[in-house]
């Protein structure tokens, strides 16, 4: 390719838009047989859509641009060279090429070839920090970059790298235009703006080589949008109205922070569409749960951390005993009416949410004849005691509740021995809808009676039974407990003694020794500070007293 005045142009050169050339193709049969035969032919222009030969970034003009095409004649091996004219058209620093088809007239054959006239010359972002030389491997950086919605929230800064170029002109649509050099290398938009356009091209002074042109625009929003609660209705107002706003974009579930991403409920609640990057001024978010909130614009400016804790935990109280569907009675018996529900404690985690804890404590005494729950409490039968003592409701139905049967340390067990005396912990946790909490703990307890305990006296050695005597496993009742009217309790015991005996009688003190040599009695806990009195005696054979 040459220009007008002879003069060649090289692919890396820069060739001004408009500019007229003259294209030079050089036709050659290779077939060295071909000796002094001619071969009519006709060269004609591939289009722009050629899938391996566009002509692009050139307007050629004369016969060969025709759709017959130019008529060429090659004779042996002869060089013949086409010349034809054409107008660089393409923007500034694009690449020109073109491609040709050679037609033979005479069978229909064709040869499609084409060139690439003249090179890009591309202006290439960077980001600073990637891998490459500022000024040929990327000649400007505009950082920081937009966000994924194309918005700013600080000042924007183009800056120039030379090196394949001297110079970049940069014109933005509302600013002044800005000549960047080695000398003067930056240019900043500092203030708001909902959309400003910037365009650059950059120049080498020394060959005036023009790069192509890049088109960008600045969107910036440096103010942050304001989050509201209308405690009565549990509404947030997100608002982001001002001269230049980016709009609502997301409203955060958040810790007392505001920090994103940071809370026992982190995460986007609730987001909110955009319309080519942007939001509406104002948005609003009905029956928020408890939490901590932050209101996002599209920018990515965060508002001011808002609590709603107008939630209150489920509450708790005794079931209505007057309800024919109400819970079967399971456990210690209780009184609604004087054994309410103790109060709750409430605490609230770095969430925003609320949770309260009740905390009471029941004891159940073994009766040997019919120990509670027969003698094995389970996991089924321990939601069913919490099922006949607490009744829940919440204003963020519904609710979920989970049981845990425990040891007294709060370690899981699958059931608790109520044949002795020992404590488990019943856990019930309920849960709204919103994720607010109130646990229950019960302390559940059997207790053994408080009447004393009978030990018969056995040989240590069962071989001896003449020698030294310990006390044995304590008596079996031979009944239910009874509880008197002044509080005390009494159970019946039995038992049976043969001793060798002379004439004589028996009294009441006689009768106490007889029972101190073959059995010890002691308090529940085995101490002697028990008193036996003899009430009455009768004959073997179930006749009159013998001593009242």
């Amino acid at each position: 390719m040459y220009r007008t005045d002879g003069t060649l142009i090289g692919s890396n050169d820069y060739v001004a838009p408009g500019t007229t050339v003259r294209v030079e193709a050089v036709l050659q049969n290779t077939n060295a047989s071909a000796g002094s035969e001619e071969f009519p032919l006709h060269l004609k222009l591939l289009g722009a859509t050629h899938s391996k030969y566009p002509t692009s970034g050139m307007t050629v003009s004369g016969d060969v641009a025709a759709s017959a095409g130019q008529a060429v004649t090659l004779k042996g091996t002869t060089e013949n060279k086409v010349t034809f004219n054409a107008k660089i058209d393409g923007p500034a620093g694009t690449a020109a090429s073109i491609g040709l088809q050679l037609v033979d007239d005479s069978f229909g054959g064709t040869y499609e070839a084409g060139a690439k006239l003249l090179n890009e010359h591309p202006l290439v972002p960077g980001d600073g920090t990637g891998p490459g030389t500022p000024g040929s491997d990327w000649h400007y950086t505009r950082l920081p970059a937009a966000n994924e919605n194309g918005w700013n929230r600080s000042p924007v800064t183009v800056t120039f790298y030379p090196g394949d170029f001297d110079r970049m002109e940069l014109t933005p649509s509302e600013d002044a235009g800005a000549t960047l050099t080695a000398a003067d290398p930056a240019w900043t938009r500092a203030g708001d703006t909902a959309g400003l356009s910037l365009s650059a091209q950059a120049r080498k002074d020394s060959t005036g080589v023009l790069s192509t042109q890049r088109a960008g625009t600045v969107k910036l929003d440096q103010t942050a949008p304001r989050l509201s609660l209308d405690p009565a209705l549990r509404t947030l107002t997100a608002d982001d109205s001002a001269e230049v706003a980016s709009g609502i974009w997301r409203l955060h579930r958040t810790g007392p922070s505001g920090a994103v991403g940071t809370g026992a409920q982190a995460g986007v609640y609730k987001p909110f569409d955009l319309t080519d990057g942007d939001g509406e001024s104002v948005q609003t978010v009905a029956n928020v749960p408890n939490g901590w909130y932050v209101a996002e614009d599209a920018a990515g400016n965060l508002s001011a951390p808002v609590k709603v804790s107008t939630t209150e935990p489920p509450s708790v109280e005794r079931p209505d005993p007057g309800d024919p569907d109400g819970p079967e009675p399971a456990g210690p018996p209780y009184d609604p009416g004087s054994d309410p529900v103790p109060p709750p404690t409430f605490t609230e985690d770095d969430g925003g949410l609320r949770h309260a804890l009740i905390e009471e404590s029941v004891s159940e005494m073994i009766d040997p004849a019919s120990p509670p729950f027969g003698g094995l409490l389970e996991k089924s039968e321990a939601s069913a005691m919490m099922d006949y003592r607490y009744a829940a409701t919440s204003a963020a139905a519904p609710v979920s509740v989970s049981d845990e049967l425990l040891d007294a340390a709060g370690n899981a067990i699958a059931s608790f021995d109520t044949k002795a005396p020992g404590e488990c912990l019943i856990r019930r946790v309920i849960t709204d809808s919103q994720g607010n909490t109130t646990t229950i703990l019960l302390h559940y307890s059997t207790t053994r009676d408080s009447c004393p305990v009978i030990r018969p006296l056995q040989p240590k050695d069962p071989s001896d039974p003449s020698g030294p005597k310990e006390p044995g496993d304590p008596l079996e009742p031979t009944g239910s407990v009874t509880k008197n009217p002044d509080g005390t309790q009494s159970v019946e015991v039995a038992c049976e003694v043969t001793e060798a005996v002379c004439h004589g009688t028996m009294d009441g003190p006689g009768a106490e020794a007889l029972l101190r040599r073959h059995f010890l009695p002691t308090d529940v806990d085995g101490g002697s500070g028990v008193t036996v009195t003899v009430q009455s005696m009768k004959n073997a054979s179930g006749g009159g007293y013998l001593r009242d």
